[in-house]
């Protein structure tokens, strides 16, 4: 049996679960390659194609390498679904011509706007095509609901969106036979409380508004905290010059991109909550897998929505949901958590969360029961 599967670019963060994919299925992935900031990697299992982005949006792009695919004459193909992909629609008629099984796997759903197949144009095209595929992946189970009644749902399952959480436990670990403060000695750190933000330094996360937030908390609060910046993006330098101009370096640091595992797993480890007012991603598995909860706005108020990962994020239970876009709102939430200690319980959620719901084990069992269901209905 021959499985492939096609993603616009072979990011790091897939390794974990391509590697698994291969070593138990033998499974080739036909990826392109664009100049975003994400780390992109190769393999000795992964298959280049050209990749064409006409636009500056990321997730609009045309792929090729049809030759490729229809040499390989796979039984099974996994392709990654984005509507911004106009070549997935040759990738499905080769399917037919070939007579492979077609899974889509992705985002599928505006977790914001809902699944409207009959009134939104997008969602019809995404009805169809889901409609007409073999099996359909989702991140998460909230996506697969809204589908559930326009899709038969034999067909529909989750990989839940993980990271090498096999790598990040045996980190947490590690480091983890060392208290936070005897961490916070070797990073010569003296806060008693700290406040971690990672991502790239890009409009849409929001990142200067970290510097009003950390100015509206309590200040019986505000002496006691440090902030840790890391990423790399557009807004660096600009973010650099504010948090300057507003006399904050000592408080807030700037870190750059952290890669190496056991250096970022520290920071995040001794970090009392990560901070994002802008949309969230896979840092929210990040942040879980060293214990820290998470503090950001709900959905249906963001701009921008989170990606499907804001499922793991409960409420109360493993981070905050401030209910509307107010920065003070949130400085208060973080002040008020941090003066009665309640995030304390929130760490020791975080790690359930992330080992039980999100590992990569997790993820994986959603290809298996694809995977098992195509070939059952051959």
């Amino acid at each position: 049996m021959k499985i492939i599967i096609i993603q616009r670019i072979f990011p790091n963060y897939r390794k974990a679960i391509f590697d698994k994919l291969y070593n138990v299925y033998g499974t080739k992935v036909f990826h392109g390659r664009n100049s975003s900031g994400i780390n992109q990697i190769q393999t000795s299992y992964s298959i280049p194609i050209k990749l064409i982005q006409p636009f500056k949006k990321e997730t609009v792009a045309f792929l090729f390498g049809f030759v490729k695919i229809i040499k390989e004459r796979p039984n099974i193909i996994f392709h990654e679904f984005t509507i911004g992909v106009p070549s997935l629609l040759i990738v499905r008629f080769i399917s037919f011509f070939l007579r492979s099984k077609f899974i889509i796997w992705g985002h599928n759903v505006n977790l914001k706007r809902g699944f409207k197949p009959f009134s939104n144009i997008s969602d019809f095209y995404r009805y169809l095509l889901m409609r007409s595929s073999s099996a359909v992946l989702f991140y998460s189970p909230d996506q697969m609901i809204q589908v559930k009644k326009y899709v038969n749902s034999e067909k529909l399952f989750v990989a839940y969106n993980a990271l090498d959480t096999d790598s990040q436990l045996a980190t947490y670990k590690h480091i983890s036979r060392s208290s936070r403060d005897d961490i916070k000695e070797q990073l010569g750190i003296n806060a008693a409380f700290n406040l971690v933000f990672i991502s790239r330094l890009l409009p849409a996360k929001k990142p200067e508004q970290i510097i009003e937030i950390f100015k509206l908390l309590n200040e019986e609060i505000k002496e006691k905290v440090n902030v840790h910046i890391i990423g790399n993006g557009s807004m660096f330098e600009a973010l650099q010059k504010n948090i300057d101009k507003a006399g904050l370096s000592a408080k807030i640091k700037l870190y750059g991109e952290v890669t190496d595992e056991e250096a970022l797993g520290k920071l995040i480890y001794i970090s009392d909550f990560m901070i994002n007012p802008g949309y969230l991603g896979l840092s929210v598995n990040l942040a879980f897998a060293y214990g820290c909860p998470i503090i950001t706005f709900e959905n249906e108020y963001m701009e921008q929505v989170h990606s499907p990962e804001i499922y793991y994020l409960k409420d109360g239970y493993s981070g905050i949901k401030i209910k509307n876009l107010d920065l003070a709102e949130m400085a208060q939430s973080l002040s008020d958590t941090l003066l009665d200690g309640s995030y304390i319980k929130m760490r020791a959620n975080c790690l359930t969360t992330i080992y039980e719901e999100g590992s990569i084990n997790q993820m994986f069992s959603g290809f298996e029961k694809a995977i098992a269901y195509v070939k059952k209905n051959n």
